[in-house]
């Protein structure tokens, strides 16, 4: 197959068709199937809402360059772990049940082992998240502190 022919079969999977040469885009036909699928994730629990997502905070646009506030909400999104995982499902429709069946039954015999190591590993994290908070916390009202003293030393210098 050439690569024209697979470029065209790419472009036809995601829904560009070709009008003379000129590729046209039905862009409400992608978000339409875009919400579909969202909608559908929802429904069978695989896209669940985080508290942090849900107070409006972007993570793909958090500057961690600059902003020790934007960090800090990096910090508390990743600190914690889902310890139920993913949902097990499966695509194949005759032998999806076992599939499903076996990847239940192997989660379940590792998670006897695992749960514990991670459930310690999240308190952890939550501490050192509530810990750094603090620091931040207690670090800002040092620098409202420094700045009051420093212009009483210059009122005091008049």
């Amino acid at each position: 197959m050439s690569d024209a022919a697979a470029s065209a079969g790419v472009m036809s999977a995601v829904g560009v068709t070709f009008d003379g040469g000129d590729p046209a885009i039905n862009v409400e036909e992608i978000m339409g199937r875009i919400r579909h699928t969202i909608a559908e994730k929802k429904k069978s629990r695989v896209c669940r809402q985080d508290a942090l997502l849900s107070q409006g905070t972007d993570l793909f646009r958090l500057d961690t360059s600059k902003s020790v506030t934007s960090r800090l909400a990096l910090l508390n999104f990743t600190a914690s772990l889902n310890l139920e995982g993913q949902p097990i499902v499966s695509h194949r429709p005759l032998v999806g049940f076992a599939i499903r069946f076996a990847k239940q039954l192997w989660r379940r015999m590792t998670r006897t082992y695992t749960d514990a190591i991670f459930a310690e590993q999240s308190r952890f994290n939550a501490e050192m998240t509530t810990a750094v908070s603090d620091l931040h916390q207690q670090l800002q009202e040092q620098r409202a502190e420094n700045q009051r003293l420093r212009e009483l030393i210059e009122r005091l210098k008049q």
